[in-house]
């Protein structure tokens, strides 16, 4: 009987050499591209340095730069309250109102406490427990406000006055000078320690009588990330205060 011959399995042939050549053409190019690709990315998300501006002067070199602009932060004019007339100079003048109102304290023993406590908004008494021996007045007559400077510069350069409220924290009490208060405010309103009060006796206040006392931002020295153009600083962040 005649034996089967055992095929022998085929063997892989060599790839072309000129394959070969054109897929490592292939791979250095695309190699070379997200080289390029990564370049790019990283140029684009890296931060453009700063440079640190005295802003004594307007700097026409800096123009379209990002600086970190140091020096004095000032408003120009005079700040005023028109309702009320307080007065000061400086970034910032702050008016803070406050009613004398019931405020709902829930006790260990989960029954209800109601405390008269000073609160720079109205608080609703219809969601009380016991809402008919506490109520609060159903709105508050003045609320606090802020008032800025027509302009705000540091040092020369003009900067938003909104940048100002960015320093609120800095404001110091002022006193209330009596001179101030229009004729037409001056029967609802008593002057005691500095501040106004509806109250008879600010010592015993009702419920719903009405403090209202001011602070003021003094001019600062601050450093500020902008952007310098046409002799005005575009902020980028919050102003800081140098000290």
């Amino acid at each position: 009987m005649a034996r089967r011959r055992r095929r022998r399995p085929r063997s892989l042939r060599p790839l072309p050499l000129a394959l070969a050549v054109f897929l490592v053409g292939v791979l250095i190019v695309l190699v070379y591209h997200w080289r390029e690709h990564e370049r790019h990315r990283r140029a684009i998300a890296a931060p453009e340095r700063l440079v640190v501006l005295d802003a004594v002067r307007v700097e026409p070199s800096l123009e379209g730069r990002r600086v970190l602009a140091r020096g004095l932060l000032r408003g120009e004019g005079e700040l005023v309250d028109p309702i009320f007339g307080a007065r000061a100079e400086g970034l910032l003048l702050l008016r803070e109102v406050a009613m004398w109102q019931w405020h709902e304290e829930r006790t260990r023993e989960g029954g209800v406490r109601y405390v008269p406590r000073w609160a720079p908004e109205r608080i609703d008494s219809g969601s009380f427990a016991q809402p008919a021996e506490h109520t609060n007045p159903e709105r508050m007559p003045f609320s606090s406000e802020r008032f800025r400077p027509a302009r705000v510069r540091l040092g020369a350069y003009l900067v938003p006055a909104e940048i100002v409220d960015a320093l609120a924290a800095k404001a110091s009490p002022i006193r209330f000078d009596g001179r101030w208060l229009p004729e037409n405010l001056a029967a609802s309103f008593t002057i005691h320690e500095g501040e106004l009060h509806t109250a008879a006796d600010p010592g015993r206040p009702s419920i719903g009588d009405l403090r209202i006392r001011y602070l003021v931002v003094p001019p600062l020295s601050v450093e500020i990330e902008a952007v310098a153009r046409g002799g005005r600083l575009e902020p980028r962040a919050d102003p800081r205060p140098l000290r």
